[in-house]
């Protein structure tokens, strides 16, 4: 490579090396390529140079091109346009930002009243502050926050203010009540809360603090893009004048120099083409071009430049102490990753504080009496802070610190959806863009929020977790690229299943699995009240009532109190689901970012509507890509069909014919869901397992047989292959186990194995036995025992579920069929089923009985020495089991004490028995996630569009044998490994002083399966 003695390129290079080039190619676009519409599905195809596809490096240069103002941004737009080289580029930045670059444009229009604020998190709730401020409504905290940012200027004492003082210095007044307005309703519009009309001051000061800290973290993230245009800048001077002029630098000489070693520079190297700098005109061209963005930009000068600092408005004390202020100000900007919980809670309690105190609400607007007089709005509170007792929340004895809403308020934000609209924050919205791609733990998924690759140490980013550190590309390539496959997948909202969920929610729910829009009845309380000298004689009689009868009313109140948080949480989660919906119905294609849990196991980044949720939320999800369907495509939508009504049991060909045989009842419910009912009552749709994704199948066959030509109609409905009871077949895999293989469909067979079906007659057949010789627990579930009864035990047994777990669930069969209505009996005879149940279970797979039982003694040792159990997946993830012991602390806060856990600290103590118990069915996991990516890149190869749920894969029709094949296939190159010899390895190499048990003797006699049979049963995956 050509080196060169200039001073001024050797600066150049100083320059960049720092900086890694992160802006290169956007800078080196040519103009006319940067004038050409941003078709970014596309992009690959475009010919000539080209902007490269969205990455870290592109994504990080379009903030820069952001107007500083929202006033810039809205009332001047056309300016705005013309900072950037076309109208293409100006609504994908529009669209990028707003409300950190996760929602549509439309939506941040709709929700802000046409003013949407890129700099900070809450702009729906600014813009809610701005629509009130003509009533004055809410301006008081807002004033107040004033104030209290010039006594922390003037340092007069209070409680704590040395130590939160700082923190909230670092926002402006305006955006302080912004956030503590946010959450305090998004805490009673989304939750429970809302039912009983107050939350709980250590949540809601939590919630507050924590979004105070985000909202540090996108102003420091705006100050560092300050900092890296400043270096652009000295990068554009040294190119402007270059030692040879831009002539002889675009002919030769240093500057091709310069692109030669930027190309090799790391994961964030420039990735420049030496064809852009042929001639003198092209270089012109974009040495020109590289004064866009930049005109006009007025950005902050750097961190301590606080909006706060000017006092309030009207005057006020001035900047006392400004230097202390400073000092702690910046050390609070840089360490805003490092909040712990306390600091956290102690910043959210004093935001809560101001908030009960002056938010106050008109309840009268100014008005003229009979004479003309212009008489003053009526105001009331908003908040009340109180400390009651916690009976309602089932916790006797307790004093609780609540935070209660005015229910007028209450109701009227209920009543508004537009109102709730703008209070609900929804967290990762998909994107509009494909997400950046992971290339290290902390830089990937969304553009402007801070993530991690890895779910659950988004709070200790700064730390650097060493599990996390250990995260990198070098480690697990194949994780990354599988994580920025799932993400690269676009979907798109599938409208006719919106339209039919959406109408059955208006019409009030409780239509095919949807909960009913209306609350449970309450059951009576006028019985309810005791008096204690009633209570000897246990008797009844006017305005008294007896301790049984007592009892019995407060646990009937009880459950009702559950079955209302139950229902209510999940009715706000269908809203939001819609709402979502209905704001993406019109976009083209949106992407999911993925990131990993611990175990590595795939979700992605937004929680609500998404393809690992519900029945109801997976129906409204299809491919953005179409495929025709070919040859093969409506066989397997035919079988789709069977298998989401239930019928699955059974072979493909029966399966195939079921649909074929039912077809009318599938045309009719695409043509007609609801029905002269309005209830869908007789449709064949409610009356499948999955309604929603039976409905959304029936609108594709319907439509592709209504096309006259189905092997070419494009479908893009997600076919779905699922695993029989996946952990028992990793189990069985694990100890080539034969029995147990051939009961969860390993082996080939003519139809499917129901390992529920066969559990359920094993138990079936003991109980019958028990009845005979006169077990009355046993003769009262007679002919009662079927696979609903033990599919969950069955299910979770693999995944270490415990004896009183076991109990539980089958108690909670028995009460959803009201065998009983004596709780007492209902427990035993469940103690009795869930007894049997496992003892059948261990006899069908001993096998994964000895793995089960030696994973738990491994751990067990490792967790006796205080070390948590870490292990690494097949695809190189670093897995440490989480579990320590919970650090607990009285905070005293602004309000009240407050009592918290702190959560586990990397230095303590190790839960052992969660390490020990845990360690099974988390090693299971980390199985199938292994087998999950490996199928996914597998996909990638051969050019199929994927998306997998754990144990469920899905791809288009046309490809379903295909991806079947491919997922055999890697599940035995998987299985291949001696995984049980590797984990003892890794494990001892770790901790070489302790003495781990040997690998279990007892696999020895049921290693009798052949792991290239799975590759011939059709019914593994099904």
């Amino acid at each position: 490579m050509q080196k060169s003695s200039s001073p001024a390129l050797n600066q150049l290079l100083r320059v960049v090396r720092s900086c890694k080039a992160i802006f290169w190619e956007f800078e080196a676009a040519p103009a006319t390529a940067r004038a050409a519409s941003c078709d970014w599905t596309r992009h690959q195809q475009a010919p000539g140079p080209w902007f490269p596809p969205p990455g870290p490096r592109l994504f990080s240069a379009l903030p820069a091109l952001a107007p500083s103002t929202e006033e810039d941004w809205w009332n001047r737009p056309e300016d705005t346009a013309r900072q950037v080289p076309g109208e293409a580029h100006y609504q994908l930045w529009a669209q990028l930002a707003n409300i950190r670059d996760q929602g549509t444009l439309r939506q941040a229009e709709r929700r802000t009243r046409g003013k949407p604020n890129t700099a900070y998190p809450f702009a729906p709730v600014t813009a809610y502050l701005n629509s009130r401020k003509r009533n004055g409504e809410f301006d008081d905290t807002v004033l107040d926050l004033w104030a209290r940012q010039a006594e922390i200027l003037a340092s007069k004492p209070s409680t704590d203010r040395n130590v939160y003082g700082p923190y909230i210095m670092l926002l402006p007044p305006r955006v302080l009540a912004a956030v503590t307005l946010q959450v305090a309703m998004n805490h009673f519009l989304t939750t429970f809360s809302m039912h009983l009309g107050f939350v709980k001051v250590s949540s809601l000061s939590y919630g507050i603090g924590t979004a105070v800290r985000q909202s540090v973290v996108i102003q420091q993230i705006r100050s560092k893009w300050k900092q890296e245009q400043d270096r652009r800048r000295k990068v554009r001077k040294v190119l402007k004048k270059g030692p040879k002029g831009p002539k002889g630098a675009a002919e030769g000489g240093e500057l091709r120099a310069l692109a030669a070693e930027l190309r090799e520079l790391g994961e964030y190297g420039a990735q420049i083409d030496e064809s852009w700098l042929e001639d003198h005109e092209s270089f012109q061209d974009r040495m020109a071009a590289l004064k866009y963005g930049w005109a006009g930009l007025k950005r902050e000068t750097g961190e301590l430049q606080f909006h706060a600092l000017q006092g309030p408005p009207g005057g006020g004390p001035g900047p006392k102490g400004r230097n202390w202020q400073k000092l702690n100000m910046l050390r609070a900007m840089e360490s805003a990753l490092k909040w712990d919980k306390e600091l956290i809670v102690k910043i959210g309690s004093s935001m809560t504080k101001l908030l009960v105190q002056s938010a106050m609400y008109n309840t009268l607007p100014e008005r003229r009496d009979e004479f003309g007089n212009l008489l003053p709005a009526e105001t009331s509170r908003v908040f009340f802070h109180e400390r009651v007792r916690n009976t309602v929340l089932n916790i006797r004895g307790q004093s609780l610190g609540i935070v209660r809403i005015k229910p007028e308020v209450l109701a009227k934000m209920e009543r508004s959806h537009s109102a709730k609209a703008s209070m609900t924050e929804v967290r990762h919205l998909p994107m509009l863009v494909p997400p950046a791609p992971w290339k290290t733990p902390f830089s990937g998924g969304h553009v402007l929020t801070p993530a991690c690759i890895m779910r659950g140490y988004e709070e200790r980013l700064a730390d650097r977790s060493s599990t996390v550190n250990d995260a990198t590309y070098a480690t697990m390539p194949e994780t990354y690229d599988a994580l920025n496959f799932l993400g690269s997948i676009p979907w798109r909202i599938n409208k006719q299943a919106l339209a039919v969920v959406d109408e059955a929610w208006t019409r009030g729910g409780a239509i095919a699995g949807l909960i009913p829009r209306s609350p449970p009845v309450q059951p009576s309380t006028s019985l309810t009240g005791l008096r204690t000298r009633a209570m000897p004689y246990n008797l009844m009689t006017q305005g008294f009532v007896s301790f049984d009868l007592h009892c019995e009313n407060r646990t009937k109140a009880a459950d009702w109190r559950k079955v209302s948080a139950e229902q209510y949480a999940l009715k706000c989660d269908i809203e939001i689901k819609l709402q979502v919906a209905r704001d993406y119905a019109q976009e083209d294609r949106f992407w999911y970012p993925h990131t990993i849990d611990f175990r590595g196991r795939a979700y992605p980044m937004h929680a609500n509507l998404q393809h690992l949720s519900s029945d109801d939320t997976r129906c409204l999800l299809e491919f953005a890509d179409a495929r025709p369907l070919g040859p093969r495509g409506l066989y397997w939508l035919f079988v789709h069909a069977s298998n989401l009504a239930g019928v699955d049991k059974v072979s493909l060909a029966d399966r195939y014919q079921w649909t074929a045989e039912n077809l009318d009842g599938v045309m009719d419910s695409a043509n007609d869901p609801f029905g002269m009912n309005g209830d869908g009552a007789g449709k064949l749709w409610t009356s499948a397992s999955t309604p929603w994704q039976f409905l959304a199948t029936c609108f594709e066959i319907r439509d592709a047989l209504a096309s006259g030509n189905p092997e070419a109609f494009l479908s893009r409905l997600p076919v779905h292959q699922d695993g029989t009871c996946n952990g028992l077949q990793h189990y069985a895999a694990l100890g080539r186990d034969a029995e147990g293989g051939s009961s969860v469909n390993l082996t080939p067979a003519d139809k499917p194995q129901d390992i529920y079906s066969r559990v359920a007659r094993l138990v079936a057949i003991q109980v019958e036995k028990d009845a005979q010789v006169g077990n009355k627990l046993a003769q009262g579930v007679q002919g009662m025992i079927d696979r609903k009864l033990v599919k969950q035990t069955v299910m979770t047994s693999v995944y270490g579920v415990t004896f009183l777990g076991a109990r539980d669930q089958i108690a909670n069969r028995l009460w959803e069929r009201k065998w009983s209505e004596d709780d007492k009996l209902v427990r035993q005879t469940a103690t009795y089923l869930a007894r049997i149940t496992l003892k059948e279970l261990g006899n069908m797979f001993q096998s994964s009985k000895v793995i089960m039982n030696w994973l738990r003694k491994v751990a067990g040792v490792v967790a006796a020495d205080n070390h948590p159990v870490e292990w690494t997946n097949p695809l190189g993830i670093p897995i440490s089991q989480p579990y320590r012991k919970e650090v607990k602390k009285e905070i005293w806060t602004a309000m009240q004490q407050i009592n918290m856990e702190l959560g586990p600290r990397p230095d303590s103590e190790v839960h052992k028995s969660k390490q020990k118990n845990a360690f099974p069915p988390n090693f299971i996991h980390s199985l199938d996630a292994s087998h999950m990516m490996m199928t996914a890149l597998a996909c990638k190869e051969n050019g199929l569009s994927f998306a997998g749920v754990h144990d469920s894969y899905w791809t288009h029709a046309c490809h379903v044998d295909v991806m079947s094949k491919l997922l055999r296939d890697k599940f035995v190159e998987l299985h291949a490994r001696p995984l049980l010899a590797e984990l003892r390895e890794e494990l001892q190499r770790k901790h070489p002083e302790l003495n781990l048990p040997p690998l279990p003797e007892a696999l020895d006699s049921t290693r009798q399966f052949d792991l290239e049979l799975v590759k011939e049963s059709d019914y593994f995956f099904s």
